[in-house]
């Protein structure tokens, strides 16, 4: 059933109303000479979301909690929802509460990668949703290797783009000719949505995990996902078409503005940083859908709009 469902999204945006999709993972090491991780060796990794857990709450004696995104197996109904420029948002569905978030990439439970990413929830049947079908876990396209950073230093900035007019319901009805997503994007304007989000708690986190280390973390590679829990992104800058990007370095003063896609950009970009850059789709409702598999029903049920 999650194959055919995957299937009839998929269909949704015909092939020449996306934007080209991601190939490599950019590292962006010290001697600015960026190494390179195909997406596709990273896309079935496990993704958790770890959050510090009340001590009341404790049965293990765990301060941590955490939450495997995508639970993916032959015999579950569960989809991959990890997307790397896209993040797909039903119109039947409520915008998702949008959280800037640090991800941290482990092996064998050691950290090897850092990177920022939005972590995007909605609350249906008593619970958080984050895995809403494909494309709803974003993460990033660049990121920083973990021994090359001063953790003490690390900030997080998030910049949004307003969609152009029309360009979504373009995409969506997959005209002929539609401009890729990255095409329709105003050249010169940009809101900023958080600057200067001192990432230290988030890093801790990832210590206490280290100390604590949970056998699902303990075998090969990990992504992790730690929610910046008293920083929430304003909705009215969130709507279908828009662009984000999140950016994640240790530069002291984050710009107030990104510079125009017209302009050279050489001198602007010359700083070592972890990038999310994800457009936000809507696409057609997923609850009437006939192939919607009996995992995602309750989150239809509990939040439809």
């Amino acid at each position: 059933a999650g194959a055919i469902f995957s299937a009839s999204v998929l269909a949704m945006c015909s092939p020449a109303s996306r934007p080209p999709q991601l190939q490599y993972i950019s590292i962006a090491t010290e001697s600015f000479l960026a190494d390179k991780v195909p997406v596709g060796l990273c896309q079935r990794w496990p993704v958790w979301c770890a959050q510090r857990r009340d001590a009341s709450s404790s049965t293990d004696g765990s301060a941590i909690m955490l939450q495997c995104v995508n639970p993916i197996s032959d015999d579950s109904d569960w989809v991959d929802p990890v997307t790397w420029d896209e993040l797909w948002m039903p119109e039947d569905l409520p915008v998702p509460r949008f959280q800037p978030a640090l991800a941290v990439v482990l092996k064998d439970g050691k950290p090897r990668y850092l990177s920022p990413t939005v972590d995007t929830t909605i609350h249906a049947d008593g619970r958080e949703w984050r895995n809403r079908g494909m494309r709803s876990v974003p993460l990033a396209k660049t990121w920083l290797p973990w021994d090359e950073v001063a953790g003490a230093r690390l900030s997080l900035s998030v910049y949004a783009f307003p969609p152009s007019e029309g360009s979504q319901a373009a995409r969506i009805a997959g005209a002929a000719g539609a401009a890729a997503a990255s095409d329709a994007l105003p050249s010169t304007t940009c809101e900023p949505l958080a600057l200067n989000v001192r990432v230290e708690d988030a890093l801790s986190v990832v210590g206490e995990l280290m100390a604590e280390s949970p056998s699902v973390l303990s075998d090969a590679f990990a992504h992790v996902v730690i929610p910046l829990p008293e920083e929430s992104l304003p909705a009215e800058h969130l709507s279908a078409g828009s662009r984000l990007r999140v950016f994640l370095s240790d530069i002291q003063t984050f710009p107030a503005m990104l510079p125009s896609e017209t302009e050279d950009e050489d001198e602007f970009w010359a700083w070592r940083r972890g990038e999310c850059d994800i457009v936000l789709m809507e696409v057609n409702a997923g609850g009437s859908s006939e192939w919607l598999p009996d995992v995602y029903k309750a989150l239809y049920a509990g939040s439809s709009v």
